[in-house]
């Protein structure tokens, strides 16, 4: 009795954790205007794209979507602000090979800040 009490209750533990995680993920949209390479993997095409942040961990997921369509998803860093951003900034670095890599972008309304892993300094911001 005491084992399916236990199993019972971690299995709604479990349930109730994921549930609190999915209505923790932040959504927005964004307008790449550069064909962008997103963290160390992901490349973009110009266009307008909904995405997704998951922030569970230390290092989280930004899912990045195009017409309903799954383009792909990146490692992120979230950081928080004091101030919510006025706008939404995609901050591009210079052009290697056609591609710019994107370090941060910063969503209107919104307190954090997405930091991206592989950027580089020196990066101007385009909204």
């Amino acid at each position: 009795m005491k084992q399916k009490l236990l199993t019972y209750f971690t299995g709604v533990s479990i349930a109730l954790l994921f549930v609190c995680g999915l209505t923790f993920a932040k959504a927005s949209t964004v307008s790449i205007v550069y064909r962008a390479q997103i963290g160390k993997t992901l490349v973009l095409s110009p266009g307008n794209y909904r995405v997704v942040v998951n922030p569970q961990s230390e290092m989280s997921t930004a899912a990045f979507y195009q017409n309903g369509k799954l383009m792909g998803k990146a490692s992120v860093r979230v950081v928080s602000e004091a101030k919510k951003n006025s706008q939404t900034e995609v901050f591009y670095g210079s052009p290697h090979n056609d591609v710019r890599n994107v370090s941060q972008i910063d969503f209107n309304g919104w307190r954090d800040e997405l930091l991206f892993a592989g950027s580089h300094s020196g990066n101007t911001a385009a909204e």
